[in-house]
């Protein structure tokens, strides 16, 4: 039975987790498929992570040094894994032991599938599990703002059918060969956007993306959020988001669909501007025109990127727009954010 079944590699993300792998890394070891191995990528901890992962002789461990990001840690994962499926977590989260079982099927059932992502339900403020849905797979508007299916929502089976998405976060089980014929991630996006990023190569594609509820990861999202603001910082996390999604957008719309979308997505830049300005934020207002101003200075290096994007692309800009939501997500954040800042 374990022959017949493909390896995969399980991979977990680390970036100085001493107190989160204690209570989260022992159920990733728990995972009941038969044909596993187990690898983690260290973002150059300063904590004792390491000395933690050290005890575990079936786990390897790879010190990626000081890079920081995503990005770089998953590109490495897919050249050190043996396997042509891979699963990724993070240091923060809590697989269902089944996981495997309702993940693989679908990919090696259609080699079309590139990546089947789980249902991610919240974790508890003990630490123990909930039914509070994270999102069961991801939306996106034309402009590139996400927004997560299912959030708070209590699960109670709604969303339990398989079914593809627009993209996933990081956490899900990926197909080596399809990951690599997208170039894997942009390591330049360092934080933010990187999984749409990708997402969006895989689609041009023609790959499929699928989300498959019966897998269950719990997420211990505040804490996540937590720890990458202490490493970035508010600020620098702002600018990020702005830059990546410009980038994303110019990278990965044809050079016609750019001409038609920018007018646009410039009133919603400066419209969030003068929102960042009544509210007193300077800081954000700064970081999302830095954004800008790198972008500009950086063009040619973006415009390069476009046109190999374009040039591999097998999906036309008319089937992606069909699968998304024309209207922004973003007017529906400002709002809530100025009902928030006008109650102060």
């Amino acid at each position: 039975m374990a022959e017949a079944l493909p390896l995969v590699t399980i991979v977990v993300l680390n970036y100085n987790g001493e107190k989160m792998l204690p209570r989260f890394f022992p159920s990733v070891l728990q995972i009941r498929y038969p044909n596993k191995e187990f690898l983690v990528l260290d973002g150059g901890s300063k904590d004792r992570s390491l000395e933690y992962l050290s005890r575990f002789a079936t786990v390897r461990v790879i010190d990626q040094g000081t890079i920081p990001g995503a990005g770089h840690a998953m590109n490495l994962a897919i050249h050190e894994a043996k396997s042509n499926l891979i699963l990724f977590l993070a240091n923060d989260m809590q697989p269902d032991p089944d996981i495997l079982s309702f993940l693989v099927p679908p990919m090696v059932s259609d080699k079309n599938v590139a990546i089947c992502a789980p249902k991610i339900l919240s974790v508890l403020s003990n630490g123990g599990p909930s039914d509070t849905i994270d999102h069961v797979g991801l939306a996106l508007d034309r402009f590139g703002f996400p927004k997560p299916i299912g959030l708070g929502e209590h699960d109670c089976g709604q969303y339990d059918h398989l079914r593809t998405t627009w993209f996933v976060g990081n956490e899900a089980l990926f197909q080596k060969e399809a990951f690599e014929k997208v170039s894997g991630v942009d390591e330049t996006y360092t934080v933010m956007a990187e999984d749409i990023d990708f997402c969006w190569r895989v689609k041009l594609l023609g790959y499929k993306i699928l989300l498959e509820p019966r897998a269950i990861v719990y997420h211990n999202d505040p804490l996540e959020h937590e720890t990458t603001t202490k490493r970035f910082g508010r600020r620098r996390i702002r600018y990020y988001a702005e830059r990546n999604v410009q980038r994303m957008l110019v990278k990965n719309y044809s050079t016609m669909t750019l001409v038609r979308l920018v007018p646009a997505y410039a009133g919603l830049f400066f419209s969030q501007a003068a929102f960042f300005l009544a509210a007193r934020r300077l800081d954000l207002f700064t970081a999302d025109f830095r954004a800008l101003v790198n972008n500009i200075a950086g063009f040619r290096q973006i415009w390069k990127q476009h046109m190999q994007v374009q040039q591999m692309r097998t999906i036309s800009d008319d089937i992606i727009l069909s699968s998304m939501n024309p209207k922004s997500y973003k007017f529906e954040i400002l709002r809530v954010l100025m009902k928030s800042v006008r109650k102060r």
